[in-house]
């Protein structure tokens, strides 16, 4: 029998994306699934996931600046961060200001 309680629900959702792509050993898989017939805050944890992947397997590819994969190559053989001329020479630096502020 499955609690709902903050240790039992912490543990549910430690589990719940190896139960969405269904590599749950059996035993965890009827304990998350009799856990989530119980418990309707982790439904909801469960739901938000689901829609989380979801809309991020609906994302197009962006591709990568012209040049940004070796100029990072570089930096790292070079042992610098990317901080210190930034990633791409047309872009603006970065601000610990929050947007709007200023």
């Amino acid at each position: 029998m499955s609690d709902c309680n903050a240790s039992t629900c912490k543990r549910v959702a430690d589990l719940l994306l190896q139960f969405r792509d269904g590599s749950l050993p059996a035993e965890d898989l009827a304990f998350v699934r009799e856990h989530l017939h119980r418990c309707p805050p982790c439904v909801g944890i469960f739901d938000s996931y689901q829609e989380v992947i979801d809309v991020l397997q609906r994302l197009q590819p962006v591709r990568m600046p012209e040049g940004l994969m070796e100029r990072m190559r570089h930096k790292v053989a070079e042992g610098a961060s990317m901080d210190d001329e930034g990633p791409c020479e047309d872009a603006e630096p970065c601000s610990d200001e929050e947007p709007g502020e200023a």
